[in-house]
């Protein structure tokens, strides 16, 4: 809700907590979506940047793990749905906390493949993705209805 709502004083104040009481309080706990708290926080398009930078430097939080319905990571949601101009800052702090750029959800679908659903920051997205030496392999991966990214892009 905090992470949500854009309160950032809120989101520091619980991540605080998180950090003293971490032997009793799991930052990746899943909710019964089957979704950690980026995989939520990446589901808002207007997040603030900060509140990102916060959750990814934040120690120990977990950046790639795959969520339950559609195994799709955090780099899956925010590829498709964030709107910031900062994109690729925030993008490139995901790659560096460890999010697999290659990372393959149910539909086989890459961070790459979701990013041209992004109506907002497309460009900024795919250009952040490909920067990455290991993402211009997805350039060429199919997803299960044999589509690139480059067919996702002519379709949408």
């Amino acid at each position: 809700m905090a992470c949500n709502s854009n309160n950032i004083s809120l989101v520091e104040l619980l991540l605080e907590y998180y950090t003293k009481n971490k032997s009793t309080v799991d930052i990746n706990q899943i909710n019964s979506r089957g979704e950690h708290l980026l995989h939520v926080v990446c589901s808002n398009p207007d997040v603030e940047d900060d509140i990102l930078k916060l959750l990814l430097n934040f120690p120990g939080i977990s950046v790639d793990e795959s969520e339950m319905h559609n195994q799709n990571t955090p780099l899956h949601f925010f590829a498709s749905k964030n709107r910031s101009l900062k994109c690729e800052e925030i993008g490139q702090l995901f790659i560096d906390s460890g999010a697999r750029v290659n990372a393959i959800n149910s539909e086989k679908e890459t961070p790459l493949h979701k990013a041209m659903f992004n109506e907002i920051t497309r460009a900024m997205m795919v250009k952040m993705l490909l920067k990455n030496k290991k993402a211009r392999d997805a350039v060429n991966i199919q997803s299960v209805t044999g589509d690139t990214p480059l067919l996702y892009a002519i379709q949408n």
